[in-house]
């Protein structure tokens, strides 16, 4: 989390799931209005990273506490070496051109060490 709490970056890592990535995100979005409070505007898209199949998926949602309004989410999961890696940045919808340019920096410096 940023010092000031506006962004928001996670990492999980887990076992593949039948169906791989797009299955993956499929889930999380059906699972979404559980999980993540005013969940609405998803949408769940196959893409590549690092020339492997992957899917994205970017929701809007009203963020855990009354004060902070609502937030965006940029979600990617693709698997690597026998591991699905699960990459998010989270912001206020306020900075939408930061979200973006951060979520590609996470993205272009998180790197997959194979034993």
């Amino acid at each position: 989390m940023s010092p000031d709490k506006a962004y928001r970056i996670g990492i999980r890592i887990r076992r593949p799931v039948e169906g791989g990535p797009l299955a993956a995100m499929r889930r999380a979005d059906a699972d979404g209005p559980d999980r993540n409070p005013g969940y609405r505007d998803a949408k769940v898209t196959p893409t590549t990273h690092n020339g492997l199949p992957a899917a994205l998926r970017e929701f809007t949602w009203n963020g855990f506490t009354d004060g902070e309004g609502p937030r965006r989410t940029y979600d990617i999961c693709w698997d690597e070496g026998g591991r699905l890696y699960n990459v998010w940045v989270s912001a206020p919808r306020t900075r939408l051109d930061e979200l973006k340019r951060h979520f590609d920096t996470v993205l272009d410096s998180f790197r997959v060490r194979h034993a």
